[in-house]
């Protein structure tokens, strides 16, 4: 498949990157974090305005701008909750049936997107690394989204490599073992498949910030940089990682599964 081609490229072009450019972006966001840590020491705290921290590396890291917006007439969602538990349970038993019926029939179809869908964070990440080698900048956001999209597109090429073996313990016969060990596999691969999207929203934000340094600013470009802000946590993006990655696994893996089942 040209996919696959497409795959093994890319792992090529990965192993000629200069380790340098690597090295100097993992470094430059340590420091960062390190410098963020040291701010919020108590004992250093009476001194943090006239705490510089530099980045003792040529790579000039650059900022992203901040934007506030109020929400007025905000309103709060109301849920209506009953006992009809069991009607729901039944109703999403029939709707199973269907979907992985459909799962299994294009799974090939569905490797070919996951691999794809894995791919192209990998190949913005590589593009990037190399126009940092040019022009020695890269704006914060650009790191992250390096450093994050890896191990997110490395889970997501792992199904799209592995779908098929995993499709071989998958049945739609209604209310079997392997009927709801496909439910749990497919909704494994979904969390896999939102997880994967967070690489895409942070890309969205390393395109409008850029956008933004550029002085082309229009109210949707502060918008967005507003409503992303919380893709520049650390903390938020790698809790994200950790729990969708470790659910989805056990999901599929059937871990999950048979401990329930026990």
């Amino acid at each position: 498949m040209k996919i696959d081609i497409l795959c093994n490229w890319l792992k090529n072009l990965i192993i000629t990157i200069p380790t340098s450019i690597v090295q100097s972006l993992i470094i430059s966001f340590l420091f960062f974090i390190l410098s963020k840590i040291l701010l919020k020491i108590k004992v250093i705290y009476n001194y943090r305005n006239n705490f510089n921290f530099e980045i003792p590396l040529e790579t000039e890291v650059i900022k992203s701008n901040e934007y506030y917006f109020c929400n007025n007439g905000a309103e709060k969602d109301k849920f209506n909750q009953d006992n009809n538990g069991g009607i729901y349970i039944f109703y999403i038993t029939i709707i199973l049936v269907p979907i992985i019926r459909l799962f299994i029939e294009n799974v090939e179809k569905i490797t070919i997107f996951l691999k794809w869908y894995g791919s192209v964070p990998i190949f913005i990440s590589i593009l990037i690394l190399f126009k940092v080698s040019f022009t020695n900048k890269i704006q914060l956001i650009s790191i992250k989204y390096i450093i994050y999209s890896i191990p997110i597109s490395i889970l997501t090429l792992y199904y799209g490599y592995n779908l098929i073996e995993l499709s071989k313990e998958m049945s739609y016969k209604f209310l079997t073992d392997k009927f709801w060990k496909s439910a749990y596999i497919i909704l494994g691969i979904f969390l896999a498949i939102f997880q994967q999207m967070i690489t895409y929203v942070i890309f969205f934000r390393v395109f409008t910030v850029f956008l933004d340094r550029k002085n082309y600013s229009p109210n949707w470009i502060k918008k967005s940089i507003y409503k992303t802000k919380r893709f520049e946590s650390n903390f938020i993006i790698i809790t994200m990682i950790i729990v969708f990655s470790g659910l989805s696994y056990f999901l599929t893996s059937g871990i999950l599964y048979n401990w329930l089942k026990k």
